[in-house]
């Protein structure tokens, strides 16, 4: 009998410490589990600096205690009541899991597809500073243009014959005649390959004050004024960056195109086509 009932006090005492750390001290028993020193001092530090004034005193600590206490008690009768194996609990936890699901699932591929692109600009999409060096030489102006774009080519055709009798791009981006259908205005200083591809051989032929149009490209109906050139100092550290994007958004580009010959691309809306 006294053997038995020293295994007995042994598994008490072995199954009171599971889950808690070696030294952790207890400072509080609610029915068969403990609050201990760390968890208080946990759930403080999550109220941030305010709170932590008032409960760095014994008073506040105290009562803060009586919180955790009566937050035990609640939690401890929800687990025995029926609510528990009820048909509106179960659903709402079944639906939590499902969002759980589908957010996990989100993280992942997010973090796989970031975690994926840095190492292909490690990679495939490395840009040297040589060429860096070669793209000045091949590309040594930059261009201050003008433009807009229009959704239909009539619309653009009587734009045009406005910009030609003296409205500015501005104005007429700026007129509520267009709104939702046209779109330009100044352009800052560009490199070749920040603008559409389709249009950039035509800027770079054009001259200082020469107006074209109407361009289609896949984005609408273009008409461009070439106010500037400028010369492209690599000295800046701002166009040493701007060049390597480019360079790097070419190199993306190709990548993207190998990977459209591999994997089928259709868009079947006509009206995104």
């Amino acid at each position: 009998m006294k053997k038995s009932l020293v295994i007995v006090s042994v598994c008490a005492f072995f199954f009171s410490c599971q889950g808690k750390k070696d030294n952790e001290k207890n400072i509080a028993r609610v029915g068969g589990s403990f609050i201990t020193e760390s968890y208080l001092e946990e759930k403080i530090a999550e109220l941030g600096p305010e709170a932590n004034k008032f409960l760095s005193s014994a008073p506040g600590r105290k009562q803060f205690l009586d919180m955790l206490v009566n937050e035990k008690l609640v939690k401890m009768a929800s687990e025995s009541s029926p609510l528990k194996n009820s048909k509106e609990y179960r659903e709402r936890v079944e639906e939590m899991r499902k969002e759980s699901e589908n957010r996990l699932k989100e993280y992942r591929e997010y973090l796989l597809t970031r975690m994926f692109m840095e190492d292909l600009k490690k990679k495939e999409l490395e840009v040297t500073q040589a060429e860096i060096k070669d793209y000045a030489a091949a590309h040594p102006k930059m261009v201050s243009l003008e433009h807009i774009v229009a959704d239909n080519y009539e619309k653009a055709e009587e734009i045009l014959k406005r910009i030609k009798s003296g409205t500015s791009f501005s104005k007429i981006a700026e007129d509520k005649k267009y709104e939702g259908t046209v779109a330009g205005g100044k352009l800052p200083p560009i490199l070749p390959g920040e603008f559409l591809p389709e249009l950039e051989d035509m800027i770079t032929k054009m001259k200082v004050g020469e107006i074209q149009g109407v361009v289609a490209s896949k984005m609408g109906f273009h008409i461009i004024k070439k106010n500037a050139e400028s010369a492209l100092d690599l000295s800046k550290i701002e166009n040493s960056e701007r060049v390597r994007k480019v360079l790097e958004k070419r190199k993306f580009d190709e990548y993207i195109a190998k990977l459209q010959k591999k994997y089928k691309v259709e868009v079947l809306d006509e009206r995104y086509k």
